[in-house]
């Protein structure tokens, strides 16, 4: 017969089943995205493999949801989030305007975005969060023998894009794991089908409209205005999958096997075609950009 401590997912489980969740919703995703969204996307793509391939990485990932964003000073942080749920929808109601006239300015990011760390730095339960963030960077993206040798290519300090990926993406796991009740702000429903009114009265999916798909019913004609207008706004149509590839190249040539050579050998050895020094070089090059990556070492 089996017990309750047999039926029920363990803590591990439960971490294992939450990555690979986010692998299959990344998979699938497609946006335009202009050049700096593209290095977030980018960034969640490498904290994505870091947590598949390290289990100290994946360690102190689980203490961030479970502990620190459960302290005082970190539930103010995520208070603001919930708080500024207005703002957003503002600013996706502005920008779908954009996406339909092409004649207004890309709305500017809400002012509640911007500067998180340096409106909390008297925050300590914050900055202990931000400690931990990077010790997760330093842990889950250097080769093992350059943090023996306390000569790591990758800190925190240089990767302002990473330590953001990952403050989202434990937030997020957080709110889902403690507020995910049916019509919550965080509830995975909402998250990836949020509706926005505009001043016509009509409603708006926003997956439909950063993909430039055609929306259902009679949104179907703003779809050209939409795609012209990112293009004209230097926009361009990104597979997140494609992230995760380039990303899965960096780890393996930066982190574990840890060179490009070994890295080519491994692949070699799965029987991977097309796979060069160059095409390599080539897929990791923005990867090296969001990590921080020492240009001097980029070989």
């Amino acid at each position: 017969m089996k017990t309750g401590i047999q039926t029920k997912l363990t803590k591990y489980e439960h971490q294992q089943k939450a990555i690979a969740d986010h692998r299959a919703r990344m998979g699938q995703l497609r946006h335009y995205l202009n050049p700096d969204a593209g290095k977030f996307a980018c960034a969640r793509a490498l904290v994505q493999i870091a947590l598949e391939e390290l289990e100290e990485a994946r360690a102190i990932y689980a203490n961030i949801i479970e502990v620190l964003w459960d302290l005082p000073g970190c539930q103010v942080v995520a208070d603001e989030g919930i708080r500024y749920r207005k703002s957003t929808r503002r600013w996706v109601h502005d920008f779908v305007k954009v996406m339909e006239s092409k004649v207004a300015p890309m709305p500017d990011v809400p002012e509640e975005w911007r500067d998180v760390c340096e409106r909390h730095k008297d925050n300590p339960d914050f900055q202990l969060l931000l400690e931990r963030i990077a010790d997760l960077i330093y842990k889950g993206f250097n080769r093992k023998v350059d943090i023996d040798n306390e000569a790591p290519k990758v800190l925190a300090e240089n990767s302002p894009y990473l330590i953001a990926s990952i403050a989202h993406r434990s937030l997020i796991d957080w709110c889902e794991m403690e507020l995910a009740a049916p019509g919550s702000l965080w509830a995975a429903g909402d998250r990836y089908k949020t509706l926005i009114a505009a001043d016509t009265g009509k409603y708006y999916d926003l997956q439909h409209i950063m993909t430039g798909d055609p929306p259902p019913g009679d949104q179907r004609e703003a779809k050209h205005n939409i795609i012209a207008t990112y293009k004209d706004y230097d926009f361009t149509l990104h597979h997140y999958k494609k992230y995760l590839k380039d990303a899965e190249h960096w780890y393996g040539s930066r982190v574990n096997p840890g060179s490009i050579e070994l890295y080519l050998d491994k692949l070699a050895n799965e029987k991977e075609e097309g796979a060069n020094r160059d095409r390599i070089q080539t897929d990791i090059a923005l990867c090296d950009v969001v990590t921080g990556w020492p240009r001097k070492w980029r070989k």
